[in-house]
Formats: C-alpha cells, sequence, structure tokens
C-alpha cells in the first residue's frame, strides 16, 4: 500500500520521521519502565509474602513451644490447673 500524501518540501518529511521515531522511542521506553515497575512490584510481592510465612512459621513455632513447655510443666504438677494430664502423666 503507497501512501497518497502531497510532498511540498523534504523538510516536512523528515520533521514527520523524527516526530514518529521520536514518539516510538518514548513509548518504547515507557513501556520499559511499566515492565520494570510491575517486575519490581512482584519482586516486592513475594518478598512480603516470604516474610509472612516465616512470620507465620515463627508464630507456629513460638505456639507449638509455648504449649509443650505447658504440657512439660503440667506433667510435673508445676502450679498447673489441669489435674488430669498431671495424674495421667505420673
Amino acid at each position: 500500500m503507497t501512501r497518497k500524501h502531497h510532498r511540498c518540501c523534504c523538510c516536512t518529511d523528515y520533521v514527520h520521521y523524527y516526530y514518529y521515531y521520536y514518539y516510538y522511542y518514548y513509548y518504547y521506553y515507557y513501556y520499559y519502565y511499566y515492565y520494570y515497575y510491575y517486575y519490581y512490584y512482584y519482586y516486592y510481592y513475594y518478598y512480603y509474602y516470604y516474610y509472612y510465612y516465616y512470620y507465620y512459621y515463627y508464630y507456629y513455632y513460638y505456639y507449638y513451644y509455648y504449649y509443650y513447655y505447658y504440657y512439660h510443666k503440667a506433667n510435673f504438677c508445676g502450679g498447673s490447673v489441669d489435674k488430669a494430664v498431671c495424674f495421667t502423666a505420673i
């Protein structure tokens, strides 16, 4: 397909070509920046998810340790309210 436009001067074609090239370069740069920002956001979200998972694991480990300590204290009757566990352990 041929472009049908009126050539009055070669300067106008050069300006249009330069403007089109600059617009294309700007669009490419914007797309690259958006892609980099999306990658950075995805990396931050992954890091936040990993930190949340680590915090949840630490909380679960602390709860398990507290439960084990309470059960161990109940076995030796160290001021525990639950006497049934104390008697069954002995």
